[in-house]
């Protein structure tokens, strides 16, 4: 069904292709129908080749059903002393799955039958569009735009592009079931994409076989009880009930056997299995499903959010989608002709879900499923070259930061924060506030900074050393002293770059020795405008064991930082600064580095 997918997505790209070749507008008429021509004949042979063999494959999964369900049970049966008829020669179990695959094999017809796509039509919401329409008058409008001039070639293809893959081929089939799970569901507009529905109508198709064949076990071992399966991530409301054991009444009224959101209904991977009291054994114990239950509602922090098991999953299915639909938008763009700027960028946006995915997975402790975001139709290499990657990332970060920038600005052109409009003076943004600088409030918020008090002591002076270096300009410098010691290491104070320090050899060689020593340090640097460390400031920390920072504000701020547990990288500082979009200025950095202080292990704090 992606094949499928990805095969009109071609066939429309290609079309608008051939239509960037017309430059006389009064060909269009003829060139129209070369262009457009058999579109429907053409759609109708896609779908036939993507439904071929189609009732092989769908009769082996119905194999797999009844292996699982009804020949499994061969040992229950011999247990309790009941004649176990074969799946070869049980007449009624293969009658029904005869016409359970003739009937999953028409729903996978007509899935395919009413297909389009979600697309905005010029109102400015996204609508269901059948593929007629597409072909015969969307793309017929979009193609005599670029025609007249209206816009061009490359334009109309990434708006294209961008369209369809964004929404993904979907049903307009209105399922036995009213279409409430699957297909369309007409109270709400939305149209499923057609491996979504096709997907679905498979599970529902096997479920009814499963019942069956369940039903009809429990009649022959003579038993009304049943015993729910288990899986993990499972939704709240079937966690429950799932891996107990019930009477056929109690899953109807418990589990709700027979309803849409119940046992056995939309979407749901549980199965039950007939339970002989006195001959079956439990599979899982109350004790292991309740450890597992509190153990699943445990909640994880990522990004600022909080996720259980089953949100956990539910937001690896959004980013598998997300990565689907960036790796059919590269492949289409290349076969357009696109310029490489664009196809690199949707490359790179591509690859920073790709790493999203693969942290979040890790840190949920949930399996990574590539299965579900490689499809046939995108060959090749869809991510960027690492350098590609980190320009792009670069970037991403500056624009970031000059929005940001942007914002902090208006704020002090609003004089809607009194910190800022109080340290830009008549002096200047890096004038030093002697009067905070020089009180004992000050000398005090050294106090227990590194648990020794002569440190302590140590850090206030080479504090109010530094400021009195640089009062009045953009550069810094830095000093490594020892939290064991209380006595100087290391200090760079001759450089005069603005907003930054390279660290020299003999820098790095005093503090390598002394930490050689196993003593632990503590690094100062100042920073001009008063603002916390940066992401970079708190990386270098990762290659000095055990050390902490300190930045030194000229407006007398001071904030405190450790190492993180791993690299911060660019894209994690993107997403924090996106989720601390309603703070501004200083407050936003500030937000910023708590965000990744939580997802990254490391104290961030102003003292």
């Amino acid at each position: 069904m992606r094949d499928l997918e990805v095969s009109i997505m071609e066939d429309i790209v290609r079309r608008i292709q051939k239509a960037g070749t017309i430059t006389e507008a009064a060909d269009w008429q003829i060139q129209r129908l070369i262009i457009l021509g058999n579109s429907l004949e053409d759609i109708r042979a896609l779908i036939s080749k993507a439904l071929g063999g189609n009732e092989e494959m769908v009769r082996q999964l119905y194999d797999e059903v009844i292996a699982r369900e009804y020949t499994g049970m061969k040992e229950v049966y011999e247990a309790t002393g009941k004649p176990f008829i074969p799946y070869e020669q049980n007449q009624e179990l293969q009658q029904l799955v005869d016409a359970m695959v003739q009937q999953s094999t028409e729903e996978l017809f007509n899935i395919t039958k009413s297909t389009g796509f979600m697309v905005d039509t010029g109102s400015g919401s996204k609508v269901f569009t059948p593929l007629s329409e597409i072909y015969n008058s969307y793309l017929d409008d979009a193609i005599t735009g670029m025609v007249g001039g209206a816009y061009d070639y490359s334009t109309l293809t990434r708006k294209m592009v961008n369209q369809m893959t964004a929404s993904g081929l979907r049903t307009d089939h209105q399922f036995k079931d009213g279409g409430s799970d699957y297909g369309i569901d007409y109270a709400s507009g939305h149209h499923n994409r057609i491996d979504v529905a096709a997907r679905r109508a498979l599970l529902t198709g096997f479920g009814q076989v499963a019942r069956h064949v369940t039903d009809l076990n429990a009649q022959r071992l003579s038993t009304n009880y049943f015993e729910v399966s288990w899986h993990g991530g499972a939704r709240p409301s079937h966690a429950v009930w799932q891996g107990r054991v019930f009477s056929k009444e109690e899953l109807r009224s418990v589990c709700g056997l027979g309803q849409g959101g119940g046992l056995n209904g939309w979407n749901c991977h549980h199965t039950y299995y007939p339970f002989i009291p006195g001959v079956s054994q439990r599979q899982y114990s109350d004790e292991w499903l309740e450890q597992k239950a509190a153990e699943e509602a445990e909640t994880v922090k990522w990004r600022g959010k909080e996720y259980n098991a089953y949100q956990a999953t539910q937001r690896q299915r959004q980013l598998e989608t997300m990565m689907r639909a960036r790796r059919e938008r590269v492949q289409l763009l290349r076969q357009s002709g696109a310029d490489p700027e664009t196809i690199t960028e949707y490359q790179c946006k591509y690859q920073a879900t790709l790493q999203e995915y693969r942290a979040f997975s890790e840190r949920m402790k949930l399996p990574t499923q590539m299965e579900r975001v490689y499809t046939g139709r995108t060959p090749g290499r869809i991510s960027p070259s690492p350098q590609k990657f980190a320009a792009w990332q670069a970037g991403q970060i500056n624009r970031a930061k000059e929005r940001q920038e942007e914002r902090r600005r208006k704020d002090m052109d609003a004089a809607s924060s009194a910190r800022e409009s109080s340290r830009r003076t008549k002096e200047g943004a890096e004038a030093v506030q002697w009067s905070v600088i020089r009180s004992k409030e000050y000398t005090t918020r050294f106090s227990g900074v590194t648990g020794n008090a002569k440190a302590d002591e140590l850090a206030a002076q080479r504090a109010r050393n530094m400021l009195a270096h640089r009062d009045g300009k953009t550069t810094e410098e830095i000093y490594a002293i020892s939290q064991t010691t209380g006595k100087d290491v290391a200090k760079i104070t001759n450089q005069e770059t603005p907003f930054g320090i390279q660290r020299d050899q003999k820098f790095m060689d005093d503090v390598a020795r002394a930490e050689a020593r196993g003593e632990k340090l503590l690094m100062l640097h100042n920073h001009p405008h008063g603002s916390p460390p940066s992401v970079a400031d708190i990386n270098e920390l990762l290659s000095h064991k055990a050390a902490a920072g300190l930045t030194i504000g000229h407006d007398g701020s001071i904030y405190y930082y450790t190492g993180p547990s791993r690299e911060i990288q660019a894209i994690d500082e993107m997403v924090a600064i996106r989720h601390s979009k309603d703070y501004n200025g200083i407050e936003r950095d500030e937000e910023v580095l708590k965000r990744l202080a939580e997802d990254f292990g490391f104290t961030f704090k102003k003292l």
